[in-house]
């Protein structure tokens, strides 16, 4: 086992996204924290500090598929996808807080989970879409 730190894991992330590859921008929203009258929750999200228009590379969670599942009532069908997205950049918060949604691209997703690279230098997050 090679144990040298002659790897530069910090030039993997500009290298990715020289290669063009990283194509897409990601935006989280928390939700407010705000309680209607009823002691709901208002429903509204607010912009994460620091991460915001984060470069990444959205691509379909499975390599041999794109898993889909659909629901159908009388009044509407629904489906929802799930997809990897991975960060350019160190984002540990986000696994910490699935109630968080991401909007890439301008579509917004619902963060199922997320996980970081032991060298600290990438984050991949599982984001839902879900149409009706």
């Amino acid at each position: 086992m090679n144990q040298s730190n002659a790897y530069d894991f910090a030039a993997v992330v500009p290298e990715v996204i020289a290669s063009g590859l990283a194509v897409s921008t990601a935006s989280f929203e928390q939700p407010s924290g705000n309680l209607t009258a009823d002691g709901s929750p208002d429903g509204l999200y607010t912009p994460v500090p620091g991460h915001q228009n984060i470069q990444c590379m959205n691509a379909p969670s499975s390599m041999l598929k794109i898993t889909a599942g659909e629901k159908i009532t009388s009044q509407t069908i629904e489906a929802d996808n799930s997809n990897h997205l991975w960060l350019a950049g160190y984002y540990p918060l986000i696994a910490d807080n699935t109630q968080w949604r991401a909007s890439v691209d301008g579509i917004t997703h619902r963060v199922l989970g997320a996980e970081t690279d032991s060298q600290m230098q990438m984050t991949r997050v599982t984001i839902e879409t879900v149409t009706v």
